[in-house]
């Protein structure tokens, strides 16, 4: 039996408004277990970039104060090439400390037009031989009150404390929306269910002139697929919201700041985006595929 558009239109927006009370909070649910999928994800890649310049075994950071002299930096420089306590040292000027900058704040180009190079600390970030954390601060707080340094920043317990309850609340996130997208499943199933109940004689009359399975169950996986639909954009302006609300309150000028550089990019936003409408169009799809299968014993 042929399908045409209008037909398929007409029964999806018939199921749908015949339902509304389910429809709606089949759609809410939608929408909060993916935007906090979605959420979760950005905090993920917000967390690792906060964690770049602690890469390579980086254990504390000597940063300069802006402006300061090369004699001090080389001053600096000499006792920790000199300490046997250090096993690599790498010097970031303000060039490389401005690109930094930069790509920390690429997308808000109002925060990178307000700072110039010259406002930004030169440092050096410290490879310790010993790592453990009392070693670690003693030999960072030895160059504390050196002549030119604006302070050290260390990598210590604490922080890294701070990196795994970061992660550890991200995949508290993501478990929680993976249930809740289940719950979402079951709530399509069942609302998808009441809809073939309340069709059920109209279902049977197509079967007898002919009507296939398929042209059945058309109307019945839209539907699912456009609260999954709904439920998407719904997630995604939250998920931009939450972009907009962070780098406005918490991303902030001071890079040596952890919290100031928990960040992630507009391309981020949008790959999270990608993977939320195929999330959301496969539980969509499934769970009203399931639901209309059960019924036609197929």
């Amino acid at each position: 039996m042929a399908m045409r558009l209008d037909y398929v239109v007409r029964e999806t927006s018939n199921n749908l408004l015949r339902n509304l009370l389910l429809t709606v909070t089949s759609i809410i649910t939608f929408g909060v277990s993916l935007g906090i999928l979605g959420g979760a994800l950005l905090f993920v890649a917000g967390v690792d970039h906060a964690f770049e310049r602690w890469k390579d075994g980086v254990e504390f950071i000597v940063y300069m104060q802006p402006g300061a002299d090369q004699e001090k930096i080389d001053q600096v420089k000499g006792k920790l090439a000199a300490s046997p306590q250090v096993s690599d040292i790498k010097f970031v000027d303000t060039g490389a400390t401005f690109k930094e900058f930069q790509q920390l704040f690429r997308d808000d180009p109002d925060i990178v037009a307000s700072v110039k190079p010259q406002d930004l600390p030169q440092s050096f970030r410290v490879t310790p031989t010993n790592p453990q954390s009392n070693v670690v601060s003693e030999l960072g707080q030895s160059f504390q009150n050196e002549p030119g340094v604006y302070k050290v920043e260390f990598a210590l317990d604490a922080v890294k404390q701070m990196e795994r309850f970061l992660k550890n609340l991200s995949t508290f996130f993501i478990v929680l929306a993976v249930v809740l997208l289940m719950a979402t499943a079951l709530l399509i199933v069942f609302m998808i269910q009441t809809a073939v109940f309340a069709r059920r004689r109209e279902i049977e009359v197509q079967r007898l002139v002919g009507a296939t399975n398929w042209f059945i169950r058309i109307p019945f996986i839209l539907e699912g697929v456009v609260h999954a639909i709904i439920g998407w954009a719904a997630a995604t302006a939250g998920l931009w919201g939450l972009t907009w609300v962070w780098r406005t309150n918490f991303v902030n000028k001071d890079v040596q700041s952890f919290f100031g550089a928990i960040w992630w990019t507009d391309f981020n936003v949008l790959v999270v985006m990608g993977l939320l409408i195929v999330v959301a169009l496969v539980v969509g799809a499934i769970g009203s595929t399931l639901s209309v299968s059960w019924y036609l014993k197929t």
